[in-house]
């Protein structure tokens, strides 16, 4: 099944030969302006591909600048709210008047282990400064 597909396109590409040079011949005249059509549109190419990739090297590093100012303001002494939205400074507060951890869990309605994590990473950075 697969000889006569090939044979039918090589019979075809035989049978467009005379048109394809015909083609050529008649364009002969115009090879440079069509050359020249080409390295005008490779080169925009390359002009619209570097513009692209400044824009995005400068998108990179706003989101950088934007990361880092996250990270320098949640690394402050204050406690911000979290991501599922438990107050921190509450469960501190409790947790500074002398509660123990499972009565902050209750108090705050949360797991003990996350109360547990925030005051253990509260007393480091206190230990640390």
């Amino acid at each position: 099944m697969r000889a006569w597909r090939s044979r039918l396109a090589l019979l075809v590409g035989i049978g467009l030969l005379p048109l394809e040079i015909t083609f050529i011949i008649a364009l002969w005249p115009y090879l440079s302006i069509m050359g020249k059509a080409a390295i005008g549109l490779f080169v925009v190419g390359c002009v619209c591909g570097s513009i692209w990739i400044i824009a995005l090297a400068y998108h990179q590093i706003a989101l950088m600048r934007i990361r880092r100012q996250r990270e320098y303001f949640s690394s402050e002494e204050s406690a911000p709210v979290g991501e599922d939205g438990i107050d921190h400074w509450r469960i501190l507060e409790l947790a500074g008047k002398g509660m123990d951890l499972r009565s902050v869990a209750l108090a705050c309605n949360t797991s003990y282990y996350h109360v547990q994590r925030i005051t253990s990473t509260w007393k480091k950075k206190l230990e640390a400064s």
